[in-house]
Order: structure tokens, then C-alpha cells, then sequence
């Protein structure tokens, strides 16, 4: 699919503060040459709420925008006319093609033994289960290196649970820890046998809303149906989830579309 493409919220918040600062001489700020541009951009983002408003902006008046979708369109307006007002020359989008993944309905249920229906969202990216559905036992683990020491007997024709906890951080760092395995985990668990993955959503908060983003299958690794539990149903429902079995009851994921003009 064709659409138009612009640089992401973050990176555009960031971006303008960064372009619209003058040239700063490292030797004089005693910094290393990379780390001079950074250290003005800190300082000015701490005193103007600037990239703040932009991305309240973007997350309020366009709201989800995968690509392809007509969210993705409606954000690459926003940014044109975002980055015209505070001033700047030459603005333009480009079109380029990209995948069109398409979200469907997802469902997870406890099966053993006290059936309870969870909450989950698929993973951006995530292939759909098979028609039927499927069930298969839970085989928890923390993280994708102590997947790695598992044998593939403990994990082949399993669900692979990744129950590892996003720690709250200043900084965001607690975020990059707990995503790796939304980024790598179902790859990581198709190579060992695993049917599907679940993991514990990417988050701290305590809503009862799965907490979805996007992953990626590898090449050698068959793609299989990747899920987000929420925060609520992890607590609640680990004592029961970890030695018995868990349920797709229907095609959970997506269509992926292939890329084409619009």
C-alpha cells in the first residue's frame, strides 16, 4: 500500500526542538560533538512544554494511525501542519509503501481448571490462529534468556507465557527492558515448538485494557499467534494459568495485506 510518510511523534517532538536550536560549539560546552546537540535539547526541553503539547496534540486529535491505515494518513497531516505553523520551510510528505496489517478480534480463555475468559490484545504484526482456534498447556518464563535455557522438549506444542514485569522508571528504561520480548518472543518460541505466545502486557498501570505493540517474526522461525494479557488478568490469574492449559477460541489476529497503491 501507498500512503504518505512522515517522521514518528516522539522523533518529531524531539526533532523540532533539536532543528529550531542554533549551532552549538562542543569545544566550548566541553562535550563530545554528538553529545552537545543532546545536552541543548535537554536543556531547552526542560524549560518549554513544546514537544508536550505536540505529541497531547497528535495522540488526541488523531489518535491510533498504523500504517496504512486511515489513522496513518490523518498523522501525516497532522505533522505537515504541525511543523508549517512553528515556522518551518520546504515541508513535504513522501509517498511510500508499506505493509497494511489489519487488526481482527482476539480472544484467550482459561480452559483448567476453573475456565475464566482473559483479556488480550494481538500483537501488531501477529498472524492469526488457525480457524478452529487452539489450546495447548501454558509453559511460563520470565524472560527471552531464560527461554534460551529451556529445551525445546519443554516448550514444543506449548503456549509460551513471558510473565516478566515492566519496572517503573524515570527515564523509560523499564519500558526497553519489557518490550524485548514482545519484539522477539514469538520467534524466539517458534524455533523451540511453541504454538503461540502470550505475554504480560508492557505497562504499569493497573486498567484492565491489554497493552499492545509491535512484533516481529524472524527468518527460520515459523510465525505463530502472538497475544498481550492484561495487567489485571496476569494478577488475578497466574496461579491458575501456569500449570494448565489456555484457549484460542477463534482467529485472534489479523490479515496481513499485501502492499498496493491507494
Amino acid at each position: 500500500m501507498t500512503r504518505k510518510y512522515f517522521v514518528g511523534a516522539v522523533s518529531l517532538a524531539m526533532g523540532l526542538s533539536l532543528l529550531a536550536a542554533p549551532a552549538i560549539q562542543a569545544a566550548d560546552a566541553g562535550l563530545d560533538p554528538f553529545l552537545a546537540p543532546a545536552a541543548e535539547l535537554r536543556t531547552r526541553a526542560l524549560g518549554d512544554d513544546t514537544a508536550y503539547r505536540l505529541l497531547r496534540s497528535l495522540t488526541t486529535e488523531v489518535g491510533a494511525r498504523l500504517a496504512g491505515s486511515p489513522g496513518d494518513a490523518r498523522a501525516v497531516a497532522w505533522a505537515v501542519a504541525a511543523m508549517k505553523s512553528l515556522g518551518f520551510a520546504n515541508v513535504r510528505a513522501e509517498p511510500v509503501k508499506v505493509p497494511k496489517w489489519v487488526r481482527g478480534e482476539a480472544s484467550a480463555q482459561i480452559t483448567a481448571p476453573w475456565p475464566q475468559p482473559l483479556t488480550v490484545v494481538a500483537l501488531g504484526g501477529s498472524v492469526s490462529s488457525p480457524a478452529g482456534g487452539l489450546e495447548a498447556d501454558v509453559v511460563p518464563v520470565t524472560s527471552l534468556d531464560e527461554l534460551k535455557l529451556r529445551p525445546a522438549r519443554d516448550i514444543a506444542g506449548r503456549i509460551v507465557f513471558f510473565t516478566g514485569r515492566m519496572e517503573r522508571s524515570h527515564d523509560g528504561s523499564g519500558y526497553g527492558k519489557a518490550v524485548a520480548a514482545r519484539g522477539r518472543g514469538a520467534a524466539e518460541s517458534a524455533r523451540l515448538g511453541a504454538v503461540a505466545m502470550v505475554m504480560r502486557s508492557s505497562g504499569t498501570s493497573t486498567a484492565r485494557i491489554a497493552h499492545t505493540g509491535s512484533m516481529r517474526m524472524e527468518q527460520g522461525a515459523p510465525p505463530i499467534p502472538a497475544l498481550a494479557l492484561s495487567r489485571t488478568c496476569w494478577s488475578g490469574n497466574w496461579r491458575a494459568v501456569s500449570p494448565y492449559g489456555c484457549v484460542f477460541p477463534a482467529p485472534h489476529a489479523a490479515r496481513v495485506r499485501p502492499s498496493r497503491p491507494t
